[in-house]
């Protein structure tokens, strides 16, 4: 694939160059100054990373290189920065549409390219007749185009805590900022909760004192009833007895009221049953109070988990406004062949 043929001189940069040497034999003019002048450009090259081993070859492929400034800006987002790309479209095949999704991005600054060519390099050919002034001309607009539609910003957006993610930042770097957030806004959360659950704990309490009060107040109410009425029993009934069996009004009165002791024994008994339900239900309102103060506290726990945040993607797009190409010129970019 690495043939004379395919790094041939095309006929008319040839015929120029040695024209040019022709007429100023000191001149150091190389083919690919004679490329750019032919289309209006001035190439630049990608700097060699290394010298080639005496195996290899140094060769130089076209390019198409653009520089530009991307400004991706979103308020809701969070996201005000600046890209500097430096960009590097393959041009070898003539037949091919040139697309810049096709682009490579170079990890240079564009001061770092080369005005001039690595020594004792050779040039893939390239497709002389597409370099012309209308396609120069559009150049800009497609490569604002493409950055403006393909090139959007990428960031990670989690609900649950409201936050965005940094330009760059991977989705692990993301979660290790969550989990701290996550952790602190967990906290705020539990004690937002223990204040209002201490609230209805406080009145439970009231609420239970009082039954507590009011069993004890029916229990002594009921024992002080129970030995009237047992005093009150009995004295009817030895008055009868000793009043060797007589009835008189006065032990009928006396056993009737005996008997309404009795009734009132009863009565209390049933407020003391009462009043221990209204305890034991205060009691599970208490219980039941503090499952629920768990479940809720687990319920955050869970939904805090910052393995198990849900994360979203939001696509940060740059307006034709911050956009802006420095230049679209035709470079080359070094590779090793063998000899």
């Amino acid at each position: 694939p690495y043939s004379d043929e395919v790094y041939a001189e095309p006929s008319e940069v040839k015929e120029i160059l040695e024209g040019i040497r022709r007429i100023f034999p000191r001149l150091d003019i190389k083919k690919e100054e004679i490329i750019g002048i032919m289309a209006g450009l001035r190439p630049l090259y990608v700097p060699a990373p290394r010298l080639p081993s005496p195996a290899e070859q140094l060769v130089y492929r076209p390019r198409l290189i653009a520089a530009a400034d991307v400004h991706y800006l979103s308020v809701k987002s969070k996201v005000d920065q600046t890209c500097k790309l430096l960009l590097a479209l393959p041009i070898e095949d003539e037949e091919l549409t040139w697309d810049w999704e096709e682009a490579a991005e170079l990890p240079l600054e564009r001061e770092q390219l080369a005005r001039e060519p690595a020594a004792e390099a050779r040039y893939a050919d390239y497709p002389a007749q597409r370099l012309n002034a209308a396609a120069i001309k559009r150049w800009p607009r497609d490569v604002s185009r493409y950055l403006r539609t393909a090139r959007a910003l990428t960031i990670w957006h989690c609900p649950a805590l409201k936050m965005y993610s940094q330009p760059g930042e991977s989705e692990a770097e993301f979660r290790i900022r969550l989990r701290q957030a996550a952790t602190e806004t967990r906290d705020a959360k539990v004690a937002a909760l223990r204040g209002q659950y201490e609230k209805r704990l406080s009145t439970l309490e009231d609420r239970l004192l009082r039954a507590q009060q009011a069993v004890e107040r029916e229990s002594d109410q009921s024992r002080s009833v129970k030995v009237d009425a047992a005093l009150s029993f009995g004295g009817a009934l030895l008055g009868a007895f000793l009043g060797r069996r007589k009835v008189s009004a006065t032990n009928v009165r006396r056993v009737g009221s005996a008997a309404r002791r009795a009734g009132r024994v009863r009565k209390e008994a049933a407020d003391i049953d009462r009043a221990r339900e209204r305890l034991a239900a205060v009691e599970a309102q208490i219980s039941d109070l503090g499952l629920k103060f768990e479940d809720d506290v687990d319920h955050l726990e869970s939904t805090l988990d910052f393995q198990e945040l849900e994360l979203d993607e939001v696509t940060v797009r740059a307006k034709s406004s911050g956009i802006h190409v420095h230049f679209v010129t035709l470079g080359w970019e070094p590779h090793y062949v063998p000899q």
